[in-house]
């Protein structure tokens, strides 16, 4: 019909003039009116998909066939058919010149390849499969869910799609990618964050409150060992004065078995008390009181041992 309106617009006077192009010729304006096609086809495609008010008013017509078939290639709305289908083949037709038999087997490729994109089959002998990926199975995809937004490139080449990010298979490779590189950081954010040392650079200034803290609770801990290192040391100088005071034992001495028992009792008794940190006062081991008591102890248990020794001697 397109072919028709042209012949009757743009037929010249002399019309036994008008030849039709020798066959190279119009194989090469063939090719050059399908990649024209493609382009005009690609944008208005995807204007009516971006326009909201456009795709709700027209381009939704089409896409109430989830599954493509056949007869559903021109489904459309009129509006979308005559600016899409009608004006979208007389582009090339007058930009090339085209004789009218030559558009004609323009048209007739043209309406033949959009019936094959829909028809629901990828025929593995197919002529169009020769030489792209843009067919039925290319199609398909668009009709889907969220494929909606991609694959716009029709009927003939996908170069397009490729050239503007939405071939599908090419956007979802991408998609998955930037989800794994983003993990990957989110990943390494988070070590980072658990081996992460607080520094001071020149430009910062530290919380002098912590710094202070932290200071003086190293100083406390110090002291606190030094301490606890003095009360070891006085407690071993009182066991080394309380054993000086112990008589050493008579060779040969007769102690009869009992006696013997109570006298180690007592030596043990004498000996742990004068060990213990901290008295029954609650005085530390290093302070005077706590020495004082110390030796008194030691004094009191040798001279109980010099008698008992004296008594035993008696006997």
């Amino acid at each position: 019909m397109t072919a028709l309106v042209l012949v009757v617009l743009t037929r010249p006077d002399n019309i036994g003039e008008w030849r039709m192009e020798s066959p190279a010729i119009a194989a090469v304006k063939i090719v050059i009116a399908t990649v024209i096609l493609d382009t005009y086809q690609y944008w208005m495609h995807r204007w009516m998909h971006v326009n909201r008010a456009l795709y709700r008013a027209f381009h939704r017509v089409h896409h109430e066939l989830t599954v493509p078939f056949a007869f559903g290639a021109l489904y459309n709305h009129p509006v979308e058919g005559f600016l899409m289908d009608t004006i979208g083949g007389a582009l090339p037709s007058l930009i090339l010149n085209m004789h009218p038999w030559t558009s004609a087997i323009f048209y007739s490729m043209s309406t033949l390849k959009t019936v094959d994109d829909h028809c629901g089959y990828a025929w593995a002998w197919s002529p169009a499969s020769l030489f792209n990926a843009n067919g039925a199975k290319y199609h398909d995809i668009h009709h889907w869910g969220k494929g909606r937004m991609y694959n716009f490139a029709q009927p003939y080449y996908t170069f397009w799609d490729h050239w503007m990010g939405t071939e599908y298979e090419g956007a979802m490779q991408r998609k998955k990618l930037a989800r794994e590189a983003e993990n990957v950081k989110d990943a390494k954010a988070s070590l980072s964050f658990r081996e992460f040392t607080p520094t001071y650079s020149d430009d910062d200034e530290p919380d002098t409150d912590k710094v202070a803290s932290s200071a003086a609770a190293a100083a406390a801990g110090r002291k606190m060992k030094a301490a606890i290192r003095a009360a070891g040391s006085a407690a071993a100088a009182d066991a080394a004065a309380a054993a000086a005071f112990l008589p050493s034992k008579p060779a040969g001495a007769g102690i009869r078995k009992r006696g013997r028992k109570s006298s180690i009792a007592e030596d043990k008794a004498g000996t742990t008390s004068s060990a213990e940190l901290v008295d029954d006062s609650g005085n530390d081991a290093g302070s005077p009181e706590r020495s004082k008591h110390s030796t008194a102890v030691s004094t009191e248990g040798a001279l109980r041992s010099s008698k008992r020794v004296q008594n035993k001697k008696r006997i």
